[in-house]
């Protein structure tokens, strides 16, 4: 596949042809993925739900009064907190998810292309190889997207484009400075 990938322009057709080919070929080790990484953090952004919001659910349905006025304020605070770290948790988890998910299926794909059958384990442990740098290069790409959307209203949306596919580079080459090598 990687020498009719290379000896000529393939048309939109082909391109789509190649991509569901490579799709089919390699769907359970790609849903062994999906499920490997987003079970675990689905279970634990549960946990942590039930954590933050279950005793206030219980302290409102004793008895079904009211909280005190001055208890009131205290009440919110602390729900408030709760919520701010439950998000964070969220946020930050999904961000490890969608990298991890990314390089994983990448290299699920480039090993295919190039003809070899990968594991989703192995898949997995490359992506976690390399996790430290992809979130390195992600924090950059945002940043650099945030400065050229400082510079350019329109004009930043060809960066915004480009920068995406750094999480690609990463997961494939290792590292943005070792793609820029001839």
């Amino acid at each position: 596949m990687q020498n009719k990938i290379r000896e000529r322009y393939l048309s939109y057709i082909e391109i789509f042809g190649t991509g569901f080919y490579i799709l089919k070929d390699n769907i359970t080790t790609i849903a062994a993925i999906a499920l490997a990484v987003s079970i675990p953090f689905s279970l634990i952004s549960e946990l942590i739900e039930g954590w933050v919001f279950r005793p206030f659910a219980e302290l409102y349905a004793e008895g079904g009064q009211p909280l005190p006025e001055e208890m009131e304020a205290a009440f919110s605070q602390i729900l408030m907190t709760n919520w701010i770290v439950y998000y964070g948790v969220l946020l930050i988890g999904g961000l490890f998810v969608g990298i991890l998910l990314i390089m994983a299926i990448c290299y699920v794909v480039e090993q295919s292309i190039l003809g070899d059958r990968v594991s989703w384990q192995d898949a997995l442990k490359h992506s976690f190889s390399r996790l430290g740098s992809a979130i390195g290069t992600h924090f950059l790409m945002v940043a650099f997207m945030a400065l050229w959307s400082l510079l350019f209203i329109v004009g930043m949306l060809i960066p915004v484009f480009y920068y995406q596919y750094a999480i690609y580079v990463v997961a494939l080459r290792g590292g943005v400075r070792e793609a820029e090598r001839p």
